[in-house]
């Protein structure tokens, strides 16, 4: 956030080839920097000829070490003359083909001459290239500078976590980052959301994964476990490459998928019922460690600490998803040329009939997808056979009171799940009564969340003296009015289409109105 641009990145750079001997940093973060492509590019050089010099050092340091085992070759030579030309790190070690772009910072250039100037004895110190966290999220990173980092990652790059968020991406850069994925056996998460290149750049992303022979031929997936692609335009040719990639071996370590607030709709919905099916175990710890993020923490971890890990770990799960995320994605809408159908559940059944056999998800997010009453009986059909999943989030939807019910039915015997959202769903007290029945029946269950719905003062009071922490109901919207003649609830006042909130309320007054005039 300190608006460096592009001249910061030319120093650090230059930093890391003289001072450093390739790439010292294991961490470098420049979020919302201002940085463009040509930042981009020279910090990818930079990347690059580090790799280049550690791959140098290994090999020469190979041959030294078999050439050095055998005996003289009768005129007193042992093939070590040329060591220190091997292993030397100075300024002339640089001269790659790729030339250096210009980002018209000429004291950092001079800063770097001066450097190169001042060092008359080569280092004969190992050379270093140690990134595994690059983080240049929300800048203005176009396709040259983005394409330029893809094909910096090479083999010889450590780096676990790559985050090009909120850049204006575009399809060369998606199939450079797929292509680096396919090499760095180390890479595990990617962060690709608010970058806008819709169906075509994931597209890209999986050909780039698919356009390495040696890889698509070998049995061994990528490394990835992480993979966010929120808020991208994605809709079902996205997630078909998706599932042709997976089907295929190469994302069989994948763990979370994140794709909220994208355009998937029912039939990209019905798609990623690929993405369920059951995979061969993984018994590799190379390839694949444990669920949490302590594996991805400084690499400077002692032996000590790495054996309590692995005593502690969990039993190894099944290869597949373990999280889901489908946030607002119009999954039960469909739009046509005559407008929106809401209520479309072929989309979401099929998912969910996935997830009926599905052994290895753990959290779905259904969050804000218009689900209806309907739809949350499907859900509750899913629950009644899946034994795995422990959240789901079905907050910011459209099941009302009936849908609650069908939900605590299926939940009441169910002994996985431990957390349930119900988030504004417009429940009242009546709904309420369904929950306060399954968390008596069910004690498994940790947590339901039923903020910012219609509960009354009593009702919110009564839950949290009965189940304490295990039932969140603050910040409630008015409860429903009742008819003081009858003591019934009167008919919820939202016309179709005017959605939610005080807006719709005014929409649906007007519309009322209307009606009568008519």
């Amino acid at each position: 956030g300190l608006k460096l641009a592009c001249g910061a990145c030319e120093g650090v750079a230059l930093a890391c080839e003289r001072e450093g001997r390739g790439w010292p940093f294991t961490r470098l973060g420049m979020r919302k920097a201002n940085i463009k492509c040509p930042g981009a590019q020279r910090l990818a050089l930079a990347i690059k000829r580090a790799s280049a010099r550690v791959d140098r050092w290994e090999k020469q340091k190979e041959w030294s070490r078999r050439k050095l085992s055998k005996p003289e070759d009768g005129h007193g030579e042992t093939g070590g003359d040329d060591f220190e030309g091997m292993f030397a790190v100075d300024g002339e070690d640089t001269n790659d083909e790729e030339e250096e772009p210009s980002s018209g910072v000429s004291g950092a250039c001079a800063i770097g001459k001066q450097s190169r100037d001042s060092r008359t004895t080569p280092d004969l110190r190992k050379p270093t290239c140690r990134l595994r966290w690059l983080d240049l999220g929300s800048n203005l990173i176009g396709e040259i500078g983005a394409s330029a980092i893809g094909n910096a990652l090479t083999s010889n790059v450590p780096i676990t976590r790559l985050s090009l968020r909120d850049n204006p991406l575009g399809v060369e850069a998606c199939f450079s980052l797929g292509a680096a994925l396919s090499r760095c056996c180390t890479l595990r998460r990617i962060d690709l959301a608010h970058c806008g290149f819709g169906d075509p750049g994931v597209v890209a992303f999986c050909a780039g994964i698919m356009s390495d022979p040696t890889f698509v031929s070998s049995s061994r997936s990528t490394s990835l476990r992480v993979l966010q692609l929120g808020f991208n335009n994605i809709g079902e040719a996205g997630i078909n490459a998706l599932v042709e990639v997976y089907n295929a071996g190469k994302l069989h370590n994948l763990e979370h998928l994140d794709l909220a607030c994208n355009v998937l709709g029912p039939t990209g919905t019905a798609a990623l019922a690929g993405l369920l099916t059951a995979q061969t175990s993984f018994d590799d710890d190379q390839t694949r460690k444990q669920h949490d993020d302590s594996s991805d923490d400084d690499e400077n971890e002692t032996s000590a600490a790495h054996t309590t890990t692995q005593t502690t770990r969990k039993p190894s799960r099944r290869g597949g998803l373990y999280s889901l995320d489908l946030a607002v994605n119009n999954v039960s809408v469909t739009v046509t040329g005559e407008g929106e159908t809401t209520g479309e559940r072929f989309g979401v059944r099929k998912l969910l009939n996935a997830l009926e056999r599905n052994k290895t998800l753990r959290q779905l997010n259904l969050r804000g997808n218009d689900l209806t009453p309907q739809i949350a009986g499907d859900v509750a059909e899913m629950l009644l056979e899946n034994t795995s999943l422990t959240m789901v989030n079905v907050g910011y939807n459209k099941i009302y009171n009936e849908g609650v019910w069908e939900l605590a039915e299926a939940l009441s015997e169910n002994v996985s799940l431990i957390g349930l959202d119900l988030q504004r769903n417009e429940i009242s007290d009546e709904g309420a009564a369904h929950v306060q029945t399954l968390m008596k029946a069910n004690s498994q269950i940790g947590e339901v969340d039923m903020r910012s719905n219609m509960l009354s003062p009593e009702t919110v009071v009564a839950f949290g003296d009965v189940f304490g922490s295990r039932v969140n109901c603050r910040w409630q919207q008015e409860p429903p009015k009742v008819d003081k003649t009858t003591g019934k609830a009167l008919v919820r006042r939202v016309a179709d289409g005017f959605g939610g909130g005080v807006v719709a309320r005014r929409e649906a007054k007007k519309a009322a109105k209307n009606a009568k005039k008519q």
